[in-house]
């Protein structure tokens, strides 16, 4: 039940990852490209540590609050660039078109709430204060389990 506190965190990290990586496979070249393939590799140790709390009552997952702590500033750059720079966040797109802006300021618009939504997320597991966690309390406290 532990575990469970983490479904939008685990998901949202597995999106990110393959969101990341597909930018840096077409971006690849370009300054973004490398940009988002360090994404990439610190993804790696917050995959790493979401493995490694299954089954803990007191998990740990401080690179896991950095990563998407970085993750969220960076959507919030490429929302704000993806107006100015559009070709250079994403140069495999014709920045021409509207309908490539539109689905680019889209990509990032996502990427900003998905990024929202976890950090909120990892603040309320911080505090105590998330629904899975009160639910474990009572369930604790209803059937006297003293974990």
């Amino acid at each position: 039940m532990y575990f469970n506190r983490f479904l939008l965190v685990r998901y949202t990290l597995a999106i990110f990852f393959f969101a990341n990586f597909f930018w840096a496979l077409l971006s690849w070249g370009s300054p973004v490209g490398y940009f988002a393939a360090v994404l990439v590799l610190l993804a790696l140790a917050p995959i790493f540590e979401m493995f490694k709390m299954y089954g803990k009552t007191k998990p740990e997952y401080r690179f896991t609050k950095f990563y998407f702590w970085l993750q969220w500033v960076i959507t919030s750059v490429m929302l704000v660039l993806s107006f100015t720079s559009f070709s250079f966040i994403y140069p495999f797109l014709n920045s021409e078109m509207m309908a490539s802006r539109a689905i680019g300021f889209g990509i990032s618009a996502f990427g900003f709430l998905m990024a929202t939504l976890v950090v909120r997320r990892i603040g309320q597991i911080d505090h105590g204060t998330d629904k899975q966690f009160q639910r474990i309390q009572y369930f604790e406290t209803k059937y006297r389990l003293h974990v």
